[in-house]
């Protein structure tokens, strides 16, 4: 399990920003002023629409000038496409496909909607050197972690960088 005031393990996948296919570093993203990952099992079920919806909605620059924010399921980048597409999602979907950092950050679902290991829906928000300054995670299927809490996690980044 990944905790606050741990380091983030880096990862590298594939994803999807708009329709342009990248892979995707971690460490690349944090280095830039932070980032947020957002956990979530699958990109057209309806509570996870809502959930990057929100997250597309969000003004992250007020907050957070270098502020990065990356959607992670084990959705296919064509799945991404799709979803993206229908939606207008700003921000990068990558594809944990064999579910190693759901496990590695222990975010996974034994079973849900009788699939194995697909992620929680979670938030964890890093600074620029992959440090956890917030996590949560939905321990239920129907919950979705407080925005409220995790908008003051960012917005302390910028007053730590500052002083």
């Amino acid at each position: 399990m990944v905790g606050e005031g741990e380091q983030a393990p880096d990862f590298e996948f594939p994803g999807l920003r708009g329709t342009e296919r990248g892979v995707y570093r971690l460490s690349d993203y944090a280095a830039g002023g932070g980032v947020l990952l957002a956990f979530y099992p699958c990109d057209f079920s309806p509570l996870c629409k809502e959930k990057l919806c929100t997250l597309r909605d969000v003004e992250w620059f007020e907050f957070q000038p270098e502020f990065s924010v990356l959607g992670i399921s084990q959705d296919s980048l064509y799945a991404h496409e799709e979803f993206i597409g229908r939606h207008d999602i700003p921000f990068p979907l990558l594809s944990d496909t064999d579910g190693r950092v759901t496990r590695n950050y222990d975010v996974q679902y034994d079973y849900w909607h009788r699939q194995p290991g697909l992620p929680r829906r979670a938030f964890f928000v890093l600074d620029e050197s992959r440090t956890v300054r917030y996590r949560a995670v939905a321990t239920e299927a129907t919950e979705v972690p407080d925005l409220g809490p995790l908008l003051d996690a960012v917005r302390s980044l910028s007053t730590t960088a500052q002083g």
